[in-house]
């Protein structure tokens, strides 16, 4: 009787025991997790957490990330620039990784070549795209592949949030997503539409579709490659004419050697140190503008933010639309740009509706900008010249040779694609015309060196506890720096009484909340005083419908291990 009682337990616990040779013996992917946050820019912040399970030694592996398309609508390609790529593990510590671009992908090889791994590792890749959005009459949204269908080994779970801005209506948001080879319509997945937005499937892969109402984000245009015409031509050459080609040569050393001897900034201090204040005195829209070179949308909206912060002005927010109220009757202590914008905004009234100032505000945009550039000119003395005329007469330039090239076609394939090679070069090198002085050099290194204090502040605490209202002073800065909501985190817990300044429909408040409402603001104002966005839906299909299957839209590519 005991040994039959033996024998029994030491069978039901050979059944508990794990089996060694039950233990996983494929390598593959056991989960996939994705986090994206759409940014009010358009721009697209991505996370993977991929699981991966190597079943012998090996150094790592490689994700390959798209960043070229095909739109199968307009038979172009175009291009989704990808940066800020980061690789840490679930503990937050970097691994050693290389970036390399091979045709149509960015191939990011993660691992030390001198040392191998084995079992369960974990790779968190984060990085940043550009262009990603498809925007349409009726709805904006994101059509795009988790995982990607080129991977050399399976994938498991696949799960998914997908966060948009705080000003989005949750009634409006449509999703779905699709599973299985590249083209296939399964749907063996689940979606919630709500922000964020959640997506999840047994198995991989899995591609996603997320839509939203318009005026959430705003709408970027996509930059184009040649057409295939362009190619045809190129196929057409005679090349027994090849010495044609030396016009471009000609005007590629011409151009390299004005911009060696003329174009290039001179050095400055050659360090980014930490600012604790505005250098020079300078205004936001003349941070942003000596920044990027350019005095566009954004900077005037960061100004129009400040003003209501120094008390000019009061903006009142009410079922996501903006009421601007003047406050002061005088524009005195206003620079010459800033009375133009307070002036602009208003047009003589007491308060007007942000929806409305288009006809007042957008005959004055360019008066505006121009005086940006004066000011960075004449007063500052941060550039030799306009920055904004100095490209146009170079664009005019280029444009005019380009203009030239058909008509020098009945003369010779060669020359006319010389001159046309030419006009773009010259384009191209427009853009880096710009030069600053040495004191405007200095002056962008420092205020590299305030974003770094406004974007790592908790490091700087004692600096911004000791200074009265700083938060609300710097945040039109962190705006128009692009850094408002990392700023703000650091008040969420300190900064929870609302401004008389900002008049919103808060459940709750305090500074990240703030900052978002400001951001959808600064999105709605642009669009409100830029010229009329085309109706027409914009270049891509949409993923929901008939047009959306596993492998469509934006994201994907694949991996494997090395």
């Amino acid at each position: 009787m005991i040994k039959k009682v033996f024998w029994v337990i030491l069978f039901i616990v050979i059944l508990v025991l794990p089996n060694p040779g039950l233990a996983q013996t494929e390598e593959a992917i056991d989960s996939f997790q994705v986090k994206i946050s759409i940014n009010p820019d358009s721009t697209v912040d991505v996370r993977e957490e991929i699981d991966y399970f190597f079943s012998e030694p090996r150094r790592g592996i490689f994700r390959k990330l798209p960043f070229r398309y095909k739109d199968e609508s307009q038979n172009k390609n175009f291009e989704t620039p990808i940066k800020d790529v980061y690789v840490t593990n679930e503990k937050n510590t970097p691994y050693v990784y290389s970036q390399s671009n091979e045709e149509n992908f960015l191939v990011v090889k993660i691992g030390n070549p001198n040392a191998t791994v084995k079992g369960s590792k974990t790779y968190i890749i984060s990085y940043n795209v550009m262009g990603a959005l498809n925007y349409f009459s009726d709805h904006d949204e994101l059509f795009w592949n988790l995982t990607g269908n080129e991977w050399e080994v399976p994938i498991g779970k696949v799960s998914a949030e997908i966060f948009m801005p705080g000003n989005v209506d949750v009634s409006q948001i449509k999703t779905t997503c699709y599973t299985g080879r590249t083209g296939s319509k399964e749907q063996n997945c689940q979606s919630f539409p709500k922000n964020p937005a959640t997506f999840s499937s047994l198995k991989g892969p899995m591609t996603i579709v997320l839509g939203w109402n318009k005026g959430i984000v705003t709408q970027v245009e996509r930059q184009y490659e040649q057409s295939s015409e362009f190619d045809q031509i190129w196929n057409k050459i005679h090349f027994e004419s090849g010495w044609l080609l030396l016009l471009p040569t000609l005007i590629l050393i011409l151009l390299l050697g004005r911009y060696f001897r003329l174009g290039r900034d001179p050095a400055g201090r050659g360090t980014i140190a930490p600012e604790f204040e505005p250098p020079d005195g300078l205004k936001p829209a003349e941070m942003g503008t000596l920044l990027d070179e350019r005095a566009d949308s954004q900077d005037i909206t960061a100004t129009i933010i400040d003003l209501a912060v120094r008390g000019y002005l009061k903006i009142k927010e009410k079922d996501k639309k903006y009421t601007l109220i003047k406050v002061k009757t005088s524009d005195a202590g206003l620079e010459d740009f800033e009375k133009l914008i307070f002036q602009a905004i208003l047009s003589g009234k007491n308060e007007v509706e942000l929806k409305n100032i288009r006809q007042t505000f957008s005959s004055e945009t360019e008066s505006i900008r121009q005086r940006i550039y004066h000011r960075l000119v004449h007063k500052h003395k941060f550039f030799l010249q306009n920055p904004d005329k100095t490209r146009r007469r170079w664009y005019w330039t280029g444009c005019l040779v380009m203009f030239l090239s058909p008509f020098l076609f009945i003369f010779s394939i060669i020359l006319s694609f010389s001159s046309f090679l030419s006009g773009l070069m010259i384009l191209a090198f427009g853009r880096s015309t710009p030069k600053k002085t040495r004191k405007g050099v200095i002056a962008k290194e420092k205020t590299l060196g305030f974003k770094e204090f406004l974007y790592r502040a908790e490091r700087y605490r004692v600096r911004w506890q000791e200074k009265e209202n700083i938060f609300e002073q710097y945040l039109p800065y962190a705006l128009v720096l692009g850094i408002a909501d990392k700023w703000a985190k650091n008040f969420e817990k300190i900064y929870e009484t609302q401004p008389d300044w900002y008049q919103g429909d808060f459940a709750t408040f305090n500074a990240v909340i703030l900052a978002s409402h400001l951001n959808a603001f600064s999105v709605s104002a642009q669009t409100s005083f830029s010229a009329p966005a085309s109706t027409s839906a914009s270049s891509g299909f949409s993923g929901f419908g008939g047009g959306g299957s596993s492998g469509g839209g934006m994201g994907g590519g694949g991996g494997g291990s090395w």
